[in-house]
């Protein structure tokens, strides 16, 4: 029993991880269909999943910095000819690799103790509120600029 105790043989008894992450894949496909907010939102919960507020932090600085040079972007007449798929693809590589860069280490340890992923209607839902926030904010700047005319 002394054996068992003394920390120098593996503990048969896996405990199974209790949180959830968001994967990879889900964070780049929310990023593509549900911008910047989205994509910046998985990633802040899964570092606060794993009890990394201080890249959960600096992940939301981020994300709201580029939401305000996108809504910024809004004001520069030659910025309208850009495609808005070019901003998406831009956006989604840009989660994409971070997310990679950054979490794929912890999100294969975690599967790899057998945690899980969230369900991916979570990962819609986050998608579609996250649209309909940036849609609200693009109005709103487009009414303020209009406004001004």
């Amino acid at each position: 029993m002394s054996e068992l105790n003394s920390g120098n043989t593996t503990n048969l008894l896996t405990e199974i991880p209790a949180i959830k992450l968001y994967s990879v894949k889900e964070i780049t496909l929310a990023t593509f269909f549900g911008g910047i907010l989205a994509g910046g939102y998985l990633m802040a919960e899964n570092f606060k999943a794993v009890n990394n507020t201080e890249k959960a932090t600096i992940t939301w600085v981020f994300t709201f910095f580029l939401i305000a040079l996108l809504v910024i972007s809004l004001f520069i007449p030659a910025l309208d000819k850009i495609p808005a798929i070019v901003y998406s693809a831009f956006f989604t590589i840009l989660a994409g690799s971070s997310a990679r860069k950054y979490q794929s280490g912890f999100i294969e340890d975690h599967i790899n103790a057998g945690g899980s992923y969230h369900a991916t209607g979570r990962v819609v839902v986050i998608t579609i509120i996250s649209v309909l926030i940036i849609l609200s904010l693009a109005l709103g700047a487009w009414l303020m600029m209009d406004a001004y005319k």
